[in-house]
């Protein structure tokens, strides 16, 4: 077996010069993703945040209406009413909202609170079972 001997000054001085090359890895990472964002922007036409966050939002909304359209809440547990609810508080900040949209915020506004009520119903339930 081999042994090697180095001082305390050679041990610190490797030490220094791992940690100088692990901090140009994170640099050049950071050069790399930020060369794929700016890959990304031009991929998609240049177009903005704004409009892709907004596509995003949308493409959201329709999986949100599917959901309550197929999910009724007192045969699904569980449904995240507080984000549901924030969906329908938060629609009208959308740059494209519509008098759509402004159906969409009561619908939502009232599923939320009929799946509230089945999951307080569930919990006190689950309370009566364990006593």
């Amino acid at each position: 077996m081999a042994k090697i001997e180095m001082t305390l000054e050679e041990y610190n001085e490797l030490v220094a010069k791992r940690v100088a090359a692990e901090n140009e890895l994170a640099d050049v990472k950071k050069q790399l993703t930020d060369a794929r964002a700016t890959s990304l922007a031009i991929e998609t036409g240049g177009e903005s945040a704004a409009k892709r966050l907004d596509k995003l939002v949308r493409d959201a909304v329709t999986v949100v209406r599917f959901a309550v359209a197929n999910l009724p809440p007192e045969t699904t547990p569980g449904w995240p009413v507080n984000a549901l609810q924030s969906v329908a508080a938060n629609l009208d900040a959308l740059p494209t909202f519509s008098i759509d949209d402004r159906d969409l915020h009561s619908e939502l506004r009232a599923f939320a609170r009929e799946a509230e009520s089945h999951e307080v119903r569930r919990a006190s339930e689950r309370l009566k079972n364990l006593r």
